[in-house]
């Protein structure tokens, strides 16, 4: 309604009121009538002025009004007033000046009551739009845990209205319990009076929250209520993740490199004096007037010792963790290098491994190492399974070939794996290994390396029947790759005889190889470091040299280098022999020089097709 809130219009309109009223003379024949409903007016219009504007104004339109009563007791043409009627007009003015101060005072008591109202609507609408834009979930509860208010993040949480949450217990709608949760601080927040909080992972919601209980006083410091922050701590919890898998790689890396050294170390104290027994036992099986028994008996050292040989092999496979190197690797290999390495262990745990391999698999572009270190963990993971269901079992090892890639199925008839936790198997950290029988890794790491090669894990559980995992890699060779036999001119015996150096601080591997070279016809001298071969070299030429890479003192790579410096034409003619090839730094100087080398145990036969592939290459020096 315009009209009521113009205060101009009003002014106009009272004052026109004042006039009509108590300007004009009133005869003698209306007196009786007119007087009483001019002066009510009079005060009705007064008392209007005080309430609609104040005090100040209903004042003023009484002085006016009195002015206005006096000055028509002297125009002409009115009644002459008497004594009652000047007590009554004087009388009438002062009523309007208190009615003008009691119903201003009263607007003025309205307007504050009506602008504190307003305030405090104001207040509370501020609180509620702050209250509900707060992203933490916020519940105020009772002493008694119900729920008196939710914010709005809290009710599209658990999406419901805040009025169905409202009389509600708060451990019924967060955690679907009948009873307080476990974790709940609830009673600490009130028995200690101040703010508790605890962590926890809230299935129903899918979230790790963290709780802040704080206790809501009244005026005498009685608690009458807790106010129950949950802030939503997942993403946190996900980057504290991340932090720890990135330590633990790092401390997997660290152990592993430590492994590495060790291995590497192992492999040279054991490969060195294995050649020997390696080479020595072959060259007396070649003899043809043994007598069957110590026939017999040198199969078995030479058998053994090949075992060994193959052991610590698939150690340094898996220990060295170089950077990835794809090449092209047949699966099944490596399947049986894993085998082999956990074959004791699978033997006294009473475990049969039932092979079931395509025999035209294709081969794969795969990085040797890494793919052995998931079928390994697969195996042992296997292994547990099946200790921990019946002390026994078979392990089921298939490959076959699909469309466009290759599937390997490791299979246990173990205890198998509830369906509810399938999906959290790859997740870091997470195991079904009691503590400290297993890092939760694993998986998480085998995952990574399978996507790393294009290709995906699936598992396959059934709770108390067993387990099957399937691993796919995409097929990047179609035919498989098959080693070239040797043409029979390669393998007869090369007619040149040359002149050889051996240096090798391990005095069997010398033996050994002169041993062999010089029944096939050669000049062979030899040398226990690399002192004693410079002072040879500089006084002599050699057909082949052949150098032990890791010795003391001046090792076989820092050798080779004096030699390319001082005889560039001798350099031609090194091979390198060492128990290590898989060593990274090794690795890397072959490559990039390209020179021949053997590894150590080497059968005998492949150090005479070294030497004689090498003197059929270049042409040896004249003997003098």
């Amino acid at each position: 309604m315009f009209f009521v809130r113009d205060r101009y219009f009003w002014y106009v309109i009272i004052l026109m009121v004042l006039i009509g009223i108590l300007s004009f003379p009133i005869s003698a024949g209306r007196i009786e009538f007119l007087i009483p409903l001019q002066r009510g007016t009079f005060l009705l219009t007064i008392a209007i002025a005080a309430w609609r504007f104040g005090s100040i104004t209903g004042w003023l339109i009484s002085a006016i009004a009195g002015f206005l009563i006096l000055a028509k007791y002297i125009l002409p043409n009115t009644i002459i007033p008497t004594s009652p009627d000047l007590i009554v007009e004087s009388g009438l003015i002062s009523l309007g000046f208190l009615s003008s101060w009691f119903f201003g005072r009263y607007q003025t008591g309205v307007n504050q009551l009506h602008m504190s109202e307003q305030r405090l609507r104001s207040a509370a609408e501020e609180w509620r739009t702050t209250f509900d834009s707060i992203t933490d979930m916020i519940v105020i509860l009772d002493s008694d845990r119900i729920i008196q208010r939710v914010n709005t993040a809290f009710a599209n949480a658990v999406s419901k209205t805040p009025q169905k949450l409202i009389g509600k217990h708060c451990y019924e709608i967060v955690h679907d319990l009948k009873e307080p949760h476990h974790l709940c601080t609830f009673d600490k927040a009130l028995s200690q009076k101040q703010s508790c909080s605890h962590e926890l992972y809230e299935p129903t919601m899918g979230k790790f929250l963290e709780c802040t209980m704080s206790p809501i006083f009244d005026e005498s410091h009685n608690i009458k209520g807790v106010v129950h922050i949950f802030k939503d701590i997942t993403s946190r919890k996900k980057a504290e993740t991340e932090q720890q898998q990135l330590r633990e790689k790092a401390e997997i890396s660290s152990r592993l490199a430590a492994v590495g050294e060790m291995a590497a170390g192992i492999a040279h104290e054991i490969n060195n004096p294995l050649t020997g027994v390696i080479g020595f036992s072959e060259l007396l099986l070649g003899r043809k007037d043994l007598p069957p028994d110590i026939r017999e008996e040198l199969e078995i050292i030479n058998d053994g010792s090949q075992r060994v040989k193959d052991i610590v092999r698939r150690m340094l496979t898996f220990a060295r963790q170089d950077k990835p190197s794809k090449s092209a690797v047949s699966i099944i290999e490596l399947l049986e290098h894993a085998l082999g390495l956990r074959s004791y262990v699978l033997r006294t745990a009473n475990i049969e491994v039932v092979k079931n391999y395509d025999s035209d698999l294709p081969w794969v572009t795969a990085d040797a190492g890494q793919l052995q270190q998931v079928f390994l963990n697969m195996i042992v993971n296997a292994e547990y399974a099946m200790k921990k269901a019946h002390d026994k079992g078979i392990l089921t090892i298939k490959t076959e070939s699909l469309v466009d890639y290759i599937r390997i199925s490791i299979a246990d008839d173990g205890t198998g794996i509830p369906k509810e936790i399938q999906d959290k198997l790859f997740q870091p950290f997470f195991t079904t290994k009691n503590p400290g029988e297993g890092t939760g890794l694993g998986l998480s790491l085998s995952l990574g390396i399978i996507q790393e090669h294009g290709g995906k894990i699936s598992v396959d559980s059934e709770q108390g029947k067993g387990t099957t995992f399937n691993i796919d890699l995409p097929i990047r060779l179609r035919t498989k790759i098959t080693e070239v036999p040797e043409s029979v001119v390669d393998r007869v015996r090369s007619v040149k005889t040359g002149k050889i150096l051996v240096i090798d601080d391990e005095l069997s591997v010398i033996t050994l190889i002169k041993t062999v070279l010089v029944k096939d016809g050669h000049e062979v001298e030899s040398c226990q470091n690399s002192k004693q071969a410079l002072e040879n070299l500089q006084k002599n030429n050699y057909d082949v040299i052949i150098l032990d890479i890791r010795m003391p003192g001046i090792s076989g790579i820092e050798l080779y280098e004096i030699i390319a410096n001082r005889w560039p034409e001798k350099s031609g003619s090194v091979i390198f022999i060492t128990g290590d090839a898989s060593d990274s730094i090794t690795k890397e100087y072959l490559n990039t020089h390209r020179i021949p080398y053997i590894v150590k145990p080497f059968e005998i036969i492949a150090l005479e097709d070294n030497v004689n592939s090498f003197l059929q290459r270049n042409q040896p020096y004249d003997s003098v």
